[in-house]
């Protein structure tokens, strides 16, 4: 963050960003809001996936790539919705 100028009649100051800079911060505070559940479906990041389904992490990673279902926060963010996860895993052991 640099540049700290006045923005206003009040005297608060203004930042200014660079592009990945904003996209950090609001990447963060999606990623912290919908782990918190708000405004959408609650999401679980790959550690909390795998604790609650009685896993290892490597085992998420696993069925992440045959395909379970993710949210894509970010290029290197990934959370899961629980709900869809499980609706996929009963669906997948329906078809074997």
């Amino acid at each position: 963050m640099s540049n700290h100028t006045p923005a206003n009649d009040n005297d608060e100051p203004m930042v200014t960003l660079t592009r990945g800079q904003l996209v950090t911060l609001l990447t963060r505070a999606v990623c912290e809001a919908m782990d918190k559940g708000i405004g959408g479906p609650s999401l679980v990041d790959r550690q909390n996936l795998a604790r609650a389904f009685g896993c290892s992490p490597s085992s998420v990673d696993r069925l992440r790539r045959e395909g379970m279902p993710t949210v894509s926060l970010g290029p290197q963010v990934v959370r899961f919705e629980p709900e869809k996860c499980i609706e996929w895993l009963r669906e997948r052991k329906h078809q074997a």
